[in-house]
């Protein structure tokens, strides 16, 4: 083990290494909750376009990338350099995901008031109205309504509704105080709904996976070259060890550790929280978009950028 971790490029790469996997844990563990929560998508399709789109990528980059080695027949100075290379450009492409997203979702009391401005704090109180003040009202409930101007509520009892037509899904509640003081455009009647995401998602969604698709295809194609430095730059009678405490270090420093602090770095976000029958917290309900964007974009970027170590002919064998 002295030998092992006294070797310097080793050292360093299995540093690179387990950083690597932090992001890369983090980041699968919560892309599709990201893309549900950003951009408007469903669990179900978030997951499928993750298969269909991003795991071929990977798959196909990493192929390539031993083919580069095979048909370059690239050493261990070339190999780290491309591997380098590759997890620099993946990450610059990530930078591009900064300029790809989606308004919050307008929700009164909590991401805007409710006579339509923006500057609101996601505080209890915020929820109440002078015309909702009065109905007895629950801060706790969530049964998000949908009025026709495309402001949410949280529940119709906090749009102020009297009254209610329908059954299910179908249910239109009417004589909403809070609806016809503030926008009386929409009539003062709300619908059991959510209101989908403002206009432009789709197409800042198109631009997210067209980035996150070729930044994984690219950041892939150093993952071949990448193992083969590790190989050799350490004498034969240590690989099978180097790669072992290699897995053991990545899952157990990289795996075990991303998802918890990913998840509170995510929760930190949340405005709106749930609460279950006994009394304590449950699930987020409504995050503020601006900052879970903010915080998963240089979570992910983090995947794309490795150890930057020196890579002369010397340090690596």
């Amino acid at each position: 083990m002295r030998r092992l971790l006294g070797t310097p490029a080793y050292f360093l790469l299995l540093c690179g290494s387990i950083l690597k996997f932090n992001s890369f844990i983090g980041l699968f563990t919560f892309k599709a909750k990201y893309m549900e929560q950003q951009f408007g998508q469903s669990a179900s399709r978030a997951n499928f376009l993750i298969g269909v789109l991003n795991l071929p990528a990977v798959a196909v980059g990493i192929f390539l990338g031993g083919l580069l080695m095979r048909r370059y027949r690239l050493g261990v100075v070339s190999g780290a350099q491309l591997s380098f290379a590759t997890s620099f450009m993946g990450y610059l492409l990530l930078l591009l995901q900064f300029g790809t997203k989606c308004e919050n979702i307008p929700i009164a009391g909590l991401t805007v008031s409710y006579n339509g401005s923006r500057a609101v704090s996601s505080r209890p109180e915020t929820l109440f109205s002078d015309c909702n003040r009065g109905c007895g009202c629950s801060a706790e409930d969530w049964d998000p309504v949908c009025s026709d101007s495309g402001i949410t509520y949280v529940s119709p009892c906090m749009a102020g509704c009297l009254s209610s037509s329908g059954r299910g899904k179908n249910t239109v509640f009417h004589n909403c105080s809070c609806v016809g003081n503030s926008f009386p455009v929409g009539g003062g009647s709300v619908r059991l709904e959510q209101c989908p995401p403002p206009r432009g998602c789709s197409r800042s969604f198109t631009s997210y996976m067209a980035v996150s698709v070729l930044s994984s295809f690219i950041n892939s194609l150093g993952a071949t070259p990448g193992y083969m430095v590790i190989i050799r730059c350490i004498s034969p009678d240590l690989k099978s060890l180097a790669l072992g405490i290699q897995a053991l270090a990545t899952r157990t420093l990289g795996g075990i550790p991303a998802p918890v602090y990913f998840g509170a770095l995510i929760d930190s976000t949340c405005l709106k929280w749930s609460v279950k029958k006994c009394g304590g917290r449950g699930a987020c309900r409504i995050y503020d978009s601006d900052m879970y964007r903010y915080i998963s974009s240089k979570d992910s970027q983090k995947e794309a950028l490795t150890i930057n170590y020196n890579t002369d002919e010397k340090s690596l064998g």
